[in-house]
């Protein structure tokens, strides 16, 4: 049932209170328990992609993702995960119809990654109706603005950016609100220099290297409001991360290794509050991968 329509860009509520410290660590053993024989979903861009792969990581090893690791695109597997669809058993290329569906799945810890550029579009509802019809997940995280931001405009199309949310959250609220737990995931920081990237229309180059912080953080508010509407949680990715910023990668867009595993720890603190599971009171000293391994 749709719930009333606010005021979508009114301005976002403020810091969530996970991003006013550094993030509790997880140890494997912590990160196993919370995951353990639960269904997860990531679904969003290729930031979302590196995510996924980190969390896979910390449910085999104490350790962050190698450079290898952490910028492979597409490939048939990667922290002992497997390709689906999509990648390399098609065309790797930065275009809105590129597809990359990962699959980490033991016997107790089933994760899946679904690559999209859009909020809501035909493939995306695909891919949500066959997750509905084959996976049942009880955790699904979602994110999508980057694309969305640098495809649509310039300006920023802050209207159509709007109703695919609503969209997006309708259909996951219809199809797994009963037992899932539904969470936004903000949308990262970016800087200017995201707009020399491969997704980026040469068109929209100027126009975005001058707007997108400021698109950026719109895509941001609107999200949050939308998706509070419809009674999603969220995870504020965009403060926590802001403050962060010299782990931005050259390309403006994606993140070093020790981001990545903040973003993860993060994700394990609000989770382990949704779940009513103590948080872990140890540090741990997550391991660099050899030098040899990351050229």
């Amino acid at each position: 049932m749709d719930t009333p329509s606010d005021d979508a860009q009114q301005t976002f509520a403020g810091v969530d209170p996970l991003c006013v410290n550094d993030p509790i660590q997880f140890s494997k053993v912590a990160a196993q328990n919370l995951l353990r024989n639960k269904r997860v979903v990531i679904m969003g861009c290729s930031v979302q992609r590196d995510l996924y792969k980190d969390i896979v990581l910390l449910l085999q090893e104490e350790r962050y993702l190698s450079k290898l690791e952490n910028r492979v695109k597409g490939s048939q597997s990667v922290v002992n995960d497997a390709l689906l669809e999509g990648g390399i058993l098609e065309e790797l290329k930065n275009d809105p119809s590129y597809r990359e569906v990962r699959e980490y799945h033991t016997g107790e810890f089933h994760i899946r990654f679904y690559f999209i550029t859009r909020a809501y579009k035909p493939i995306v509802s695909g891919f949500v109706h066959n997750i509905h019809a084959e996976f049942d997940p009880d955790i699904f995280l979602f994110n999508s603005a980057i694309w969305d931001v640098s495809r649509d405009g310039p300006p920023f199309d802050q209207t159509a950016y709007e109703q695919n949310v609503r969209l997006i959250c309708r259909t996951l609220l219809r199809l797994f609100s009963r037992h899932c737990r539904l969470i936004w995931l903000h949308q990262l920081p970016v800087t200017p220099k995201c707009a020399a990237g491969g997704i980026v229309l040469a068109a929209n180059k100027e126009a975005l290297k001058m707007n997108v912080m400021k698109w950026m953080h719109e895509a941001v508010c609107i999200a949050e409001n939308i998706s509070k509407q419809y009674g999603f949680e969220s995870i504020d990715l965009y403060h926590l991360m802001k403050h962060r910023s010299s782990w931005i990668a050259k390309d403006g867009v994606h993140w070093a290794s020790e981001g990545y595993r903040c973003m993860s720890l993060l994700i394990f603190h609000k989770l382990s509050e949704m779940y009513g599971v103590e948080l872990p009171t140890e540090s741990v000293n997550y391991a660099y991968h050899s030098e040899l391994s990351q050229c």
